[in-house]
């Protein structure tokens, strides 16, 4: 048979290693190690954008396309050729295309041919495009770092949130290459700041700022992740954040708390930058805004729990102390009962007009007012059960004036305008009493410097109306929606239950 003409070198007989795969082989290549020159087959054009004669008559072009970093595998090659201690050598490195990206070659070779003394004459090899196989790998071992550095922010014991939100923010600056990070809460058209990771003392922890004047409107509006590398080349190029701030790169992405939008999370440069972020760049962001909204959302409700268990033990106290005071005006009330009864009789044996009828007569009616007080302390205490009955408007809301009164104390006027002497309604005095008792609380309360609480009660349309209103500081709409919402209370920890407006709804 005769030997094969060499199809890389027409000019040269003599055979070479045949490739019978050749459609599945991305290029191949002949190396005359005598001479230094290098063949290259035309389909290294598909693979690297290069003309396969400009390739091959520059014998620095692959001292300028192969990565700087790969230079050791390079001379590996011919290292590998001349010692010929290994049949087969296989190497990887990164060839810059003739459009600029980087691109994997898996580069595998074989001596061809040898000389008598077994010295190499020629080598054989192919090469195969293995971007996207490196690129996965790089990805696989990128999203393991990350979840690697995510998981031991979230085991951490004792790490106050801040820092947890901090940690999160370096994770993703080291990994994307940017200066700064921010977490932060959008709400009302505002931009707070949650964390900061920055090298800039211009952001802060508690800054806010017009929505407006960031990237997030437009971030929250996409509802997904946003990102461009070069600002004077994106919709961004007149966003005051690149004409004012000069960020010239950002890739942010919003994330939830409890199911709802809450905030952003977003990284930024100066520096416009050099490659495009990845697919897996945004796979990451997404992991990472997953993982702050799960930090906030445990740190919301571990914060609830503390809070309601904070306020029912306070409840607890509370009802305690109503038992307490319960038992006292259950036995205080029995004695006044006996000093009614035995003034009752001692004020029958002596003549009407006399002073010590008169003195007879005002000790019954103080014990009588006494043990009203006493009936509402065991309202209060819930050592009373409810007890509707018929009674007349006007006279309760009378009684409990001077209570009324004694309760807000001096510094804020108590006036009353009974304007229902005839109506009647069924109910339980002692719950009137305590509603106005509760309103008045709250009155005084948002009342610091003085003020005035006006109670009217008016017959309307066949129904009872009792209005309560006093010249306090008031509330803002996002208070007034929660005012009955129980253990919900504005003021300050271990002055106030959360339950005096829930008892007035109910």
């Amino acid at each position: 048979m005769k030997p094969e003409r060499d199809p890389l070198n027409p000019d040269r007989g003599g055979t070479i290693a045949k490739f019978p795969f050749v459609d599945l082989i991305d290029a191949y290549f002949e190396w005359n190690v005598g001479t230094e020159k290098t063949v290259f087959s035309p389909l290294l054009h598909k693979l690297t954008g290069y003309p396969v004669e400009e390739i091959s008559n520059d014998p620095g072009f692959w001292r300028e396309v192969v990565h700087p970093g790969d230079f050791a595998a390079l001379n590996s090659i011919r290292n590998w050729a001349l010692l010929g201690k290994i049949p087969i050598f296989e190497t990887r490195l990164r060839v810059k295309t003739r459009n600029g990206p980087w691109a994997w070659h898996l580069v595998r070779c074989i001596v061809a041919e040898r000389d008598d003394g077994g010295a190499p004459q020629r080598v054989s090899g192919v090469m195969f495009d293995i971007t996207e196989q490196e690129e996965l790998k790089l990805a696989v071992a990128e999203t393991g770092t990350v979840l690697r550095q995510l998981h031991s922010i979230t085991t951490s014991q004792g790490l106050p949130l801040q820092d947890r939100l901090h940690w999160i923010l370096k994770t993703g600056c080291d990994h994307f290459g940017l200066p700064n990070g921010i977490i932060s809460h959008i709400h009302d058209g505002q931009y707070d700041v949650l964390a900061v990771h920055t090298p800039s003392r211009d952001i802060n922890v508690g800054d806010t700022f017009p929505l407006g004047m960031t990237f997030c409107s437009e971030t929250l509006e996409f509802g997904g992740a946003v990102h461009f590398e070069d600002a004077s080349k994106s919709r961004f190029k007149s966003h005051p954040c690149y004409r004012e701030l000069g960020l010239a790169t950002y890739i942010g992405i919003p994330f939830e708390v409890d199911d709802q939008v809450y905030g952003t999370l977003n990284f930024s440069g100066t520096d416009k930058r050099s490659r495009p972020y990845s697919a897996n760049d945004i796979e990451i962001l997404k992991l990472m805004g997953q993982w702050v909204g799960s930090v906030l959302t445990r740190h919301h409700m571990t914060h609830s729990l503390r809070e309601t268990e904070r306020r029912l033990q306070h409840v607890q106290r509370v009802q305690t102390v109503g038992r307490l005071v319960g038992g006292v005006a259950h036995d205080i009330n029995n004695l006044l009962t006996a000093i009614i009864g035995f003034a009752d009789l001692a004020r029958q044996d002596v003549p009407r007009g006399s002073e010590s009828r008169a003195n007879l007569d005002e000790c019954i009616n103080s014990a009588k007012r006494g043990a009203r007080i006493t009936h509402r302390l065991l309202g209060f205490s819930q050592f009373q059960r409810s007890a509707p009955r018929r009674v007349k408007l006007d006279e309760v809301v009378g009684e409990a004036m001077k209570l009324v009164r004694q309760l807000v104390g001096g510094g804020i006027g108590v006036e009353f305008d009974l304007g229902a002497p005839e109506t009647l309604v069924v109910a339980d005095p002692t719950e009137i009493d305590q509603v106005l008792m509760n309103l008045a609380v709250n009155a005084r309360d948002a009342m610091p410097v003085g003020g005035t609480i006006t109670i009217i009660t008016r017959a309307v349309d066949g129904k009872a109306v009792v209005t309560f209103s006093d010249t306090g500081t008031g509330m803002d709409p996002g208070i007034a929606e929660r005012v009955f919402e129980p253990f919900f209370s504005t003021k300050n920890p271990g002055t106030g239950t959360g339950l005096g407006l829930p008892t007035v709804k109910n």
